[in-house]
């Protein structure tokens, strides 16, 4: 499977992912139990710099972290659906190659993945860029 390997699972740890890896609706507070390791601002800007490396990040606020919440839901929504796609052929595709893709989309439904996909990751990032400078520059986002 070609992902960059985010670890969602550190993210269900401190309390931004569900079991099922979907962003909490509210990033958790400094101090709150279930995010022992890292506070919500720690959390924000890890999601940040996944998505935007290199870039200055916002000023941190409840607005920012919900901003990331939702850049994190989606790529894991992307992802899951990305699943589903089957990958390129090496050669002339043939009855060998669709079953061989429906046992592979099958085994990533069973393992349920914990990566995003890069392709994903890029499209999140290209789709909310407005976005994430808005909040950069003090001004509310619309997404």
């Amino acid at each position: 499977m070609t992902g960059i390997g985010v670890d969602i699972d550190k993210f269900r740890a401190a309390g931004v992912a569900d079991a099922e890896g979907e962003a909490a609706v509210q990033m958790k507070g400094d101090g709150d139990e279930a995010a022992p390791n890292m506070s919500a601002q720690e959390i924000t800007n890890s999601i940040f710099e996944f998505f935007w490396p290199g870039m200055g990040k916002p000023e941190y606020s409840q607005q920012a972290g919900d901003f990331a919440a939702f850049c994190f839901a989606e790529a894991v929504r992307a992802s899951r659906k990305m699943d589903w796609v089957p990958r390129p052929p090496g050669g002339r595709p043939g009855i060998g190659w669709i079953l061989k893709q429906a046992v592979q989309i099958a085994w990533r439904k069973i393992t349920r993945s914990t990566e995003i996909y890069e392709a994903v990751r890029n499209v999140v990032a290209n789709n909310q860029r407005i976005n994430y400078d808005m909040l950069r520059n003090g001004l509310d986002p619309s997404y």
